[in-house]
């Protein structure tokens, strides 16, 4: 937040407590193996929230009713106006909360080579503490309707199934196979909700708070095999296909698509959730592997391939998965990237609906050991993705691209136009070119402020400065100069190598032992 507005900030001082417990407990009832327990949790946020999210001193007691009117807890507010020297007076406090996860599994052979295992479980997380204290210290005077709130908030809670069969071809190859089923019946989510104002006389407001009410469902199938081929070299490779969906995709889409969307359109003040969508962080398709080749000391001791080769290990891994999900919006040259505070813009699709390109990645790790004054010592040398795939971590959702040609036309526009004024102002255009040697200083750059406090004079010593690095220092800022500066600026933050991920990383080293 910042340190000079109240605006958006988020500040508190608490100590919650939390603690659990587990039980466990296994049958084995001859070729049946039966596994149950109970899990325990319990937290207290010990958080202490006004009526009214956002409503502390603006608090005016208006409302016909007491019962809080957020979150999920209940209360009853006192009467009397807001008291400075006790604040929280008439805040609710937010109870503690305990929920019990049951654990089952049973898992018995098929056949000899072959064994099946099923389990079911339900887990609790406790909710970001950060999330649930978020804004609880600040007036709506201080800030706007945009404000996020944390409310109290339950324990995220999922509900597991899994079953899954192993078989051995034999004692060299082993293949698993597994399905899944995971609800997520109580995640975190923001939420738009109407709310009796008390600083409006009791009439309904927008305001932005953290509900438990997320509902997803992820379901997957996992493939693996694992292969030995001999004593030397051994390998997996494993397949995922997964889907994952939720009412929200992350805490605050709601927050700006809902709200600014569907309720204008339907003319809805308070619209229900959405249908089950994709989440952010959703890969369809995952495919992993990795081999370990590794040579033992005594391999064909006594020859020169066996000296050479002694103590050396190849580790490679790799992983190819389908891109992340985002959602396209509408080109108005803004610049906007997935992963934001939300959706920003305006949809052209469904939430989700696109996906970046695929993920991939090859490392490898060579290893040799040797034995020097009584040390042990290992030189390796690591390559990160080897071939040096472009992986595209972001990208402008407006074209689905990592360049953006109409975005830099438009910045490139705004601070030509910029330049050219103040330099007019100055009486240092000329032509299209901007003069520094004819203000004889920079006192008389006016800038984009006036008054006592201008930047102008600042500004100016940067601008020459940046003639001399993207020109040749002639006090002339011609246009082919400027405009060199300014798509060096624009790259800073929009150069498509900004949306690559890691490329090549290649490092050597030695390990001690002792």
């Amino acid at each position: 937040s910042s340190q000079n507005s109240a605006a958006f900030m988020t500040a508190y001082h608490e100590r919650p407590t939390t603690f659990g417990g587990y039980v466990q407990d296994r049958l084995d009832l001859g070729d049946v193996v039966l596994e149950g327990g109970m899990r325990i949790d319990h937290f207290n946020s010990r958080a202490l929230y006004p009526f009214a999210p956002g409503r502390i001193f603006t608090d005016f007691d208006t409302l016909t009713t007491d019962t809080l009117s957020a979150g999920s807890s209940t209360c009853i507010r006192p009467k009397g106006a807001f008291d400075p020297t006790d604040p929280t007076r008439r805040f609710c406090k937010a109870p503690a909360h305990t929920a019990y996860s049951p654990t089952v599994r049973v898992s018995f052979p098929v056949t000899e080579t072959s064994n099946f295992r099923l389990s079911y479980a339900h887990q609790v997380q406790t909710p970001d503490y950060d999330l649930m204290f978020r804004g609880i210290n600040t007036d709506l005077s201080l800030s706007n309707q945009n404000q996020q709130f944390g409310r109290d908030l339950d324990y995220t809670k999922t509900i597991i199934f899994e079953f899954g069969i192993r078989h051995a071809f034999s004692q060299d190859m082993v293949l698993d196979v597994a399905a899944y089923n995971k609800d997520k019946i109580a995640d975190l989510a923001g939420r738009l909700l109407q709310l009796a104002d008390p600083a409006k006389n009791g009439e309904t407001s927008d305001f932005r708070v953290l509900t438990n009410a997320d509902f997803g469902n992820v379901r997957g199938v996992d493939v693996r095999l694992d292969r030995r081929f001999s004593n030397l070299f051994s390998g997996s490779v494993a397949y995922t296909f997964q889907v994952a969906r939720n009412t929200g995709s992350d805490p605050f889409t709601y927050f700006n698509t809902l709200a600014r969307q569907i309720s204008t359109l339907t003319g809805e003040t308070n619209p229900p959730p959405q249908a089950a969508l994709p989440t952010d962080d959703n890969r369809t398709h995952n495919i992993v592997g990795s081999g370990s080749l590794s040579f033992p000391t005594d391999w064909k001791k006594g020859t020169t391939l066996g000296t050479v080769l002694r103590n050396v290990g190849a580790f490679v891994t790799f992983r190819f998965a389908s891109g992340l999900p985002y959602t396209r919006v509408f080109p108005a040259a803004e610049g906007v990237t997935p992963g934001g505070f939300g959706l920003e813009g305006n949809a052209v699709e469904s939430l989700n609906s696109s996906t970046r390109p695929w993920f991939k990645d090859v490392s490898l790790r060579v290893t040799k050991g040797f034995r020097v004054g009584g040390v042990d010592w290992t030189a390796f040398g690591e390559a990160r993705n080897i071939f040096d795939f472009k992986n595209i971590v972001s990208l402008f959702t407006e074209v689905g691209d990592v360049t953006y040609p109409d975005l830099q036309a438009r910045y490139d526009s705004e601070q030509v136009t910029l330049l050219r004024t103040e330099a007019a102002s100055a009486d240092a255009l000329v032509g299209s070119s901007v003069d520094f040697n004819l203000l004889g200083g920079c006192e008389n750059w006016q800038g984009r402020n006036a008054g006592n406090f201008s930047s102008g004079p600042v500004d100016c010593v940067l601008l020459t400065r940046a003639e001399a690095r993207y020109g040749n220092g002639d006090g002339v800022f011609t246009p082919a100069e400027y405009n060199a500066a300014f798509n060096a600026w624009f790259n800073l933050q929009n150069a498509p190598s900004r949306f690559y991920g890691p490329g090549r990383r290649i490092r050597f080293g030695f390990e001690i032992s002792f």
